[in-house]
């Protein structure tokens, strides 16, 4: 799937003609990143200033504990 397509239907581009996303990201650095199981993506000591979106696959997102352990507050998929 290009990444146009995806784009297209998430909530932020719904509505958006393909054609004005595909121009968009022509203008822009964009990229695209792999994570394997248990990767960090983002936390308080690491992180970008980027929006991101799950493409494939699903990602946690937790708050650690002071246990050493973490509550699960999300799951997020395509």
């Amino acid at each position: 799937m290009k990444i146009e397509d995806f784009l297209t239907e998430t909530f932020l581009f719904s509505g958006i003609k393909r054609e004005t996303v595909t121009h968009a990201l022509s203008e822009m650095d964009y990229e695209v990143k792999l994570f394997a199981k248990n990767d960090s993506i983002y936390s308080p000591h690491e992180y970008e200033k980027k929006v991101g979106f799950v493409i494939h696959g699903e990602c946690e997102v937790n708050r650690a504990k002071s246990d050493g352990g973490a509550v699960i507050l999300n799951v997020l998929g395509p």
